[in-house]
């Protein structure tokens, strides 16, 4: 459904992709490497990796075997984008503030909308975890980091520091 959704609003948008575009629908707690390879899949060739929204619904454990995946099907020229919970992601005070801040953001949106929202924070996996440019450094990459404060600056974007959830965008790229 998410990648019929996407391919959707693109498509309305008038927008084509600017490569060879292969979707395969897998659910990521099954064998999606080789689902890749047997749609053509070429792990010789640089790939561009995205996995933005996604870690802090995955427990560290899963986060870690994605990220060594991804690491062996990617050749020397690769690109990862990807955003995830901080190193303060276990912090009582930072929870109990995203908490109240997304308590407040789904009530304005069930006025709104006139439904409820489900509370996605049942959906996290606040645990302790490696930080992903330390995970990606040790196996080769060039890794860099930015705060979500200052990537939104870099763009001309003001967000109030309290509305901003504490995760960093990330760009990779493996050497």
């Amino acid at each position: 459904k998410v990648l019929d959704f996407k391919s959707t609003t693109l498509a309305n948008q008038g927008a084509q992709p600017a490569a060879d575009l292969v979707s395969v629908a897998i659910d990521l707690r099954q064998d999606w490497p080789t689902a890749l390879r047997q749609n053509g899949f070429d792990a010789s060739a640089p790939t561009m990796w995205s996995a933005e929204g996604l870690l802090r619904y995955l427990p560290a454990a899963a986060q870690n075997l994605l990220f060594e995946r991804i690491d062996s099907l990617s050749a020397p020229g690769s690109r990862l984008a990807t955003n995830g919970p901080s190193k303060n992601a276990v912090n009582p005070n930072l929870l109990a503030s995203q908490h109240e801040q997304s308590t407040r953001l789904r009530a304005a949106a069930a006025k709104v909308l006139g439904t409820e929202i489900p509370n996605v924070e049942e959906l996290w996996y606040p645990e302790e975890r490696t930080e992903i440019v330390d995970w990606l450094g040790s196996h080769g990459w060039e890794a860099t980091a930015i705060g979500m404060a200052d990537l939104l600056a870099k763009h001309g974007r003001n967000i109030p520091a309290e509305d901003v959830m504490r995760s960093e965008e990330r760009r990779v790229g493996k050497e």
